[in-house]
């Protein structure tokens, strides 16, 4: 095993270490001296502060480090596990996420600017025109402003869905009499050679949405599938519920995808359309909206056989009522207009409720015992949302914490120490998301509660 670069451990049926080589403490940040003795594997890589990832087998620590496992079972029990270093690979991984972000916001950035700057020499012509321009000149140059004004507005409109960050007024709707009601719509705006199948599942679906934004994410993707389709061809609108979860879908035996162009297709201003008629600003329209309505958005498409679009949104299940009172609530939040959104929808759940903008504020407060802290992932630039969690998690045993922001990381690293007692939720909040969070997080209590009011 010496010629090995990774490490290598032996272990027995019980998991534990019978044979290893000297590379495996380094890569597991341990003393050598803690392989002595046949510990068990896992109890080591739990001791050294190791934590599992979302991929199978890829541990991190805290600290930055980070490794894979690799387990094969020997013919006659036991195993053979191999360790190796994962974290200069995962650091230029995460360095070409950011160029690829960086890339992106360019693209972004030198689209809109030239989009709008087309727009404001309309307008500034225009205004140099009326200067000397005969009455019976103005109306059209009026008309003229007030169509590049006009073409501005959907614009950003568009950007700020894209950005999770317009306007929505969610209110509760049943997705399948959503769907049934613009089926007309829909169909009217498609080509008499393509049908449209309608497959709603019985009963209501319940879900917190703003209706007329999630009407015009549907009609989006039903038009893209139709443009998809050369001649005659299906598109197929369904609805469905999984678990807690109402699933929309639009398939269509379209021209597909390739995995290329696929792997852009929700990136604003990319557009495949031959002809150039294409915004690029669809898909990362509906993206956008539905991520800033706590769902999610998938797409599955093979060339000359279809695509399908799936979205996903939370069922509305969870009521404040349901709330147990929190007693002492710690809101965390630099932003002054999250924090006013923030302090109206825990104040009705709160006998008490502490405000800080800062870790040290934050950390001051915590000296005292809270039953939930609510802290936004970045204070003032820095990434202070895990720290201020571990802190208020550890210290008073029966406490729960909420880490929010606009661009969550994909990875939460105190799932692992604290199960069942920290989730994340992307901003900007509602009440609906809050409440079924609390809900779950206190679940425990919500269900002593219960059985105390009915004497079980």
């Amino acid at each position: 095993m010496a010629g090995i670069s990774d490490g290598v451990a032996i272990l027995s049926d019980q998991g534990q270490i019978v044979a290893h080589n000297q590379r495996l403490a380094p890569f597991l940040r341990i003393d050598p001296a803690r392989l002595a003795g046949r510990p068990r594997l896992a109890e080591v890589i739990a001791e050294a502060g190791w934590q599992a990832g979302e991929a199978p087998g890829c541990l991190s620590l805290p600290s930055g480090p980070q490794a894979e496992l690799r387990e094969s079972p020997l013919p006659g029990g036991g195993a053979v596990v191999l360790v190796s270093d994962a974290t200069e690979r995962r650091q230029m991984e995460d360095r070409l996420r950011q160029i690829q972000r960086i890339e992106a916001l360019g693209k972004v950035s030198g689209e809109v600017a030239h989009d709008f700057d087309n727009i404001l020499s309309t307008i500034s012509g225009c205004l140099h025109l009326m200067d000397s321009a005969p009455p019976d000149r103005q109306a059209p140059l009026r008309q003229t402003i007030a169509s590049a004004v006009d073409l501005g507005t959907p614009l950003t409109g568009r950007l700020l869905a894209f950005a999770r960050r317009q306007h929505l007024e969610p209110d509760s709707v049943d997705l399948p009499t959503l769907v049934d009601g613009i089926a007309d719509l829909v169909g009217f705006a498609l080509r008499d050679e393509v049908e449209l199948v309608i497959d709603c599942c019985p009963g209501q679906l319940p879900v917190l949405v703003d209706p007329g934004q999630l009407e015009s994410a549907i009609l989006n993707l039903c038009l893209n599938a139709g443009q998809a389709i050369e001649g005659a061809g299906r598109i197929t609108l369904s609805v469905r519920r999984e678990r807690d979860l109402a699933r929309i879908e639009v398939a269509d035996t379209g021209t597909g995808m390739t995995p290329e162009v696929l792997a852009h297709a929700m990136e604003p201003f990319f557009t495949a359309r031959a002809d150039g008629t294409g915004t690029g600003l669809g898909l990362a329209m509906v993206y956008g909206f539905i991520r800033q309505s706590g769902g999610d958005i998938d797409i599955v498409s093979t060339p000359a056989k279809g695509t399908i679009v799936r979205l996903v949104l939370p069922l509305q299940q969870a009521k404040a009522s349901m709330l147990p009172r929190l007693g002492t609530v710690l809101l965390v939040e630099d932003d002054p207009s999250d924090r006013n959104t923030s302090l109206a929808l825990l104040a009705p759940a709160t006998d008490r409720l502490l405000v800080a903008e800062d870790r040290t504020s934050a950390l001051r407060h915590l000296a005292e015992p809270v039953g939930l802290i609510v802290t936004d992932l970045t204070l003032h630039g820095q990434i202070e949302g895990w720290r201020l969690a571990d802190a208020a998690l550890t210290r008073w045993p029966d406490a729960r914490a909420i880490v929010v922001s606009g661009h969550l990381p994909n990875v939460q690293p105190l799932s692992a120490r604290f199960p069942g007692r920290i989730a994340t939720l992307a901003k900007p909040l509602t009440q609906d998301l809050l409440s079924r969070t609390m809900v779950e997080l206190f679940k425990s209590r919500i269900e002593n509660a219960t059985i105390a009011r009915h004497g079980l």
